[in-house]
């Protein structure tokens, strides 16, 4: 928005979504922020995202970055995990959809409980042993991003 100021007119149109160049996406359901240096602008724009989405709202440029941030561990950092998992399973000669259940059964779980709440695990469990396979079974970089993750796990869930 910083970079639009400039002009009498100016607004930021942000769909919360991820987009890929060979991937449909489903944007009637993406919520739309909204900002705008008018109250005429921001009406347009709100309309255009009504035309859209139900998910409509105002957010400067602060919220969205906490937006944007939390969305890059949702999303960016989760899919980053899922293709770990997949070189790891198709090294074995086990396919990514194996994993579509448990993938499934996290997102509807995070859903409706909290997240913190629904963690399940060897970190949770505090289990060395489990943790300590697991990472000797792993690339030192895969065994590193393992041992974060679980730290993390663990010291969230006190």
């Amino acid at each position: 928005m910083e970079a639009l100021c400039k002009h009498s007119r100016a607004g930021v149109f942000y769909p919360l979504q991820t987009f890929s160049k060979d991937a449909e996406v489903n944007v009637d359901e993406a919520p739309f922020f909204i900002e705008a240096t008018d109250d005429d602008t921001l009406n347009s724009l709100m309309a255009l995202a009504r035309s859209i989405s139900n998910k409509v709202a105002e957010a400067d440029s602060s919220k969205r970055a906490i937006l944007h941030v939390a969305a890059v561990f949702a999303c960016n950092f989760a899919n980053h995990l899922w293709a770990i998992s997949s070189d790891i399973l198709g090294e074995h000669g086990i396919g990514l959809d194996v994993m579509r259940p448990l993938l499934q059964a996290t997102l509807d779980k995070a859903m409706t409980m909290p997240p913190a709440e629904a963690q399940t695990g060897p970190a949770v469990r505090r289990d060395e042993v489990v943790m300590q396979k697991h990472m000797s079974m792993l690339s030192p970089e895969n065994a590193e991003i393992y041992k974060l993750l679980s730290q993390s796990i663990m010291s969230h869930k006190k």
